[in-house]
């Protein structure tokens, strides 16, 4: 005895899955990294668009703002993140506790 078939969840293709994906330059961030707040525990930073939240798997996307608040403190973690085009708020931990 075989199971009934039951008709598909999406019975349609969203046209943006068909879309063509635009082509991705070089990355070249923007530079600086405005700090809004910090303290023992934690940095606020506003990321501008264009750079990344955490380092890239390659090495030509290392720079980001992880990358940049580890120059300061090498235990740094992210406890949010943003897409390269967004623009806003990232959370930095400086210590293991405080993440």
């Amino acid at each position: 005895m075989t199971a009934p078939s039951t008709a598909p969840f999406w019975r349609w293709r969203p046209a943006f899955l068909d879309a063509p994906v635009p082509p991705i330059g070089p990355y070249a961030p923007p530079a600086g990294l405005d700090v809004v707040y910090e303290d023992r525990d934690m940095a606020i930073i506003h990321k501008p668009a264009g750079l990344l939240s955490v380092p890239g798997r390659d090495p030509a996307f290392a720079d980001s703002v992880l990358s940049r608040v580890r120059q300061r403190h090498p235990h740094a973690q992210a406890v949010n993140r943003l897409d390269l085009p967004t623009s806003g708020l990232v959370v930095v931990a400086l210590r293991r506790k405080a993440e």
